[in-house]
């Protein structure tokens, strides 16, 4: 009972009072995603319980919606029953620093209904039109939307256009980064992907390659009734850098080539190796500009074992540096020992090739 006070790194950030053990009067609270790059907090009354009449939502402790004045009042409200109902502002899932994104349209005793629009904040535009499409009676999408992926960012600026009906994607849907197209597929009758499709492997990959390269990094093949089936590329600047294939239950089977989670232009590290059921097995070797500099076997229960030759933590950001001319053109690995996919005793620096003395141990 009495009053609740929400502390965030030593500071105030929220509060409510509880009777009866539920909510009652106005409350200051806390979005799911809080966090220090996604301040959001959301402010109004509870009646037992219950959201009820208007509700603010605050981002970095400005109203969100004060920029969004010529379109509506501002706000949302909760009905007789607490429901949303009539205009509001939304705030697209996993709302950041550099995913400033508002939904704004109109519900109908808690369901969407009519043209909702998607709009961003960015460093180039105060609310920017990005998105959106029209919900019918029922609150399903329906008809052509322009809609965001769920990486979707001020660095990964990627969307897709299609057709919806009664709620479920048919027909082609295509991929664009910005307004330039570069990828997409058909959906068939069950709303699943089929046939040949052109897709984004790795969204920060594709993003900086496009930004400072002027290149693509995109992956290609089929799919049967939204599974991924037979042999699958992936392209970096338009030619083929790896792949394999996938069998009839979608797992990821025989020799594949992968790029790092962190590939790019100036850090080209691929892995390579085999899959069995969509584990990996044996030996699987890293290479930096197609040039081996690590790698170990995968035991029977798919962990790493024995020997292994590591990326350094932080291998992108080391060659990010050198590229900026802060440290020399070196290759730095570690080498140590796994057990059932631990390290374990003394791990080793690797000076191009050469053993260091510094070590870690485990």
């Amino acid at each position: 009972m009495g009053q609740w006070i929400i502390n965030w790194m030593d500071e105030e950030v929220g509060c409510g009072n509880y009777e009866n053990n539920q909510k009652n009067g106005l409350w200051i609270e806390l979005s799911t995603e809080f966090q220090i790059d996604s301040e959001v907090k959301y402010a109004g009354l509870y009646q037992n319980g219950k959201k009820v009449g208007r509700w603010n939502t605050y981002y970095n402790k400005k109203k969100m919606y004060t920029d969004l004045i010529c379109y509506f009042s501002g706000g949302g409200f909760y009905d007789e029953c607490f429901l949303k109902h009539g205009k509001w502002i939304d705030l697209i899932d996993n709302f950041s620093n550099d995913r400033q994104i508002a939904i704004i349209g109109e519900y109908n005793k808690g369901e969407k209904i009519g043209i909702w629009d998607w709009k961003e904040l960015s460093h180039f535009s105060r609310f920017k039109t990005i998105g959106g499409g029209l919900y019918n009676g029922q609150g399903q999408k329906n008809g052509i939307w322009h809609g965001l992926t769920k990486n979707y960012s001020y660095l990964s600026r990627i969307t897709y256009k299609g057709k919806y009906k009664n709620g479920k994607k048919i027909g082609n849907w295509n991929l664009f980064f910005l307004e330039k197209q570069i990828g997409g597929g058909e959906y068939n009758e069950k709303s699943l992907k089929n046939g040949n499709w052109i897709e984004v492997d790795n969204f920060w990959v594709f993003w900086y390659c496009l930004q400072y390269n002027n290149s693509e990094s995109l992956c290609q093949g089929e799919y049967l009734d939204g599974k991924k089936i037979g042999k699958w590329i992936i392209k970096w600047e338009g030619e083929q850098l790896g792949g394999g294939q996938y069998d009839e239950n979608n797992l990821k089977n025989g020799k594949w080539i992968e790029l790092s989670q962190e590939f790019y232009q100036d850090s080209q590290v691929t892995y390579a190796g085999l899959y069995q059921n969509g584990k990996k097995v044996g030996r699987w070797n890293t290479y930096y500009y197609k040039k081996k500099i690590g790698g170990g076997s995968y035991d029977e229960c798919f962990l790493k074992h024995g020997q292994w030759i590591d990326l350094i933590d932080n291998f992108y950001w080391y060659y990010f540096e050198q590229i900026l001319n802060l440290i020399s053109d070196n290759e730095v690995t570690v080498q140590g020992e796994y057990l059932n996919g631990r390290k374990i005793g003394n791990w080793v620096y690797v000076l191009d090739g050469k053993l260091m003395q510094d070590n870690l141990s485990y």
